[in-house]
């Protein structure tokens, strides 16, 4: 009594393309639950830019209690809730109007920036997510070394003739024109995010991954997308 269809009857579904081969995976590829080092449950929050509304990017404490509480009708935390939280870019806007997703334009290295700089606001995201489990842990009154784990989302790198930035700090302003360039620069971004992260020195928070940023190995907007999931990893 909670579930309503709508349609025409008789109506007959559109033919079924297949766009790539399906490879199954051989037995044993997936995760197992509690497979990443204890993390169960991950809840997944959208960081990055949204001049449009930028509620949407902008995560503070607030935000985060109820999803990393357990909140009662009363407003009491009597529990915790997710134990990880998944920051993803909000569609891959940027301000230079290209994508840090798999698609769209290429993206330049002040894009990338924008991200890393979205990840550790003064008052949003990390710092918030932080202060957020903090509090839920004085309330229940959790042993201090519980925290909430992190997994980022890295951009991913578009192979152009555009010149992307210095990235490597030679003085020379670089382009991502091979598929060797894709790594360099994603093991500058994760070098960038793990500098930051330690120097902030959280204390209730632990980055424990990336998440690489498409939903899908296809081929069908790189050729290198494959190897790319394997070598960034």
């Amino acid at each position: 009594d909670e579930v309503e269809i709508y349609g025409s009857v008789g109506s007959v579904l559109p033919e079924r393309k297949d766009f790539s081969d399906i490879i199954p995976a051989p037995k044993g590829e997936y995760l197992d639950r509690n497979a990443l080092d204890g993390d169960t449950d991950i809840v997944c929050f959208h960081a990055g830019y949204s001049p449009e509304d930028e509620k949407l990017v902008n995560n503070d404490k607030d935000a985060f209690m109820p999803y990393v509480a357990y909140i009662d009708e009363k407003g009491r935390v009597t529990d915790t809730m997710f134990d990880s939280v998944m920051f993803l870019t909000l569609q891959g806007k940027c301000p230079s109007g290209a994508n840090l997703t798999i698609t769209d334009a290429p993206t330049v290295m002040t894009d990338w920036i924008t991200l890393l700089d979205s990840y550790f606001h003064e008052e949003y995201n990390l710092n918030a997510l932080d202060a957020a489990t903090a509090d839920m842990k004085k309330q229940l009154s959790l042993d201090p070394e519980y925290k909430v784990s992190v997994y980022l989302t890295v951009p991913y790198p578009k192979i152009s003739d555009i010149d992307f930035g210095d990235y490597n700090g030679d003085g020379i302003s670089d382009k991502i024109s091979e598929y060797a360039d894709c790594l360099a620069v994603t093991d500058w971004f994760m070098g960038e995010v793990e500098k930051r992260f330690a120097e902030r020195n959280y204390e209730n928070i632990a980055l424990k991954g990336y998440f690489c940023n498409s939903e899908g190995l296809t081929r069908q907007n790189h050729d290198y997308e494959y190897d790319f999931a394997r070598d960034a990893a």
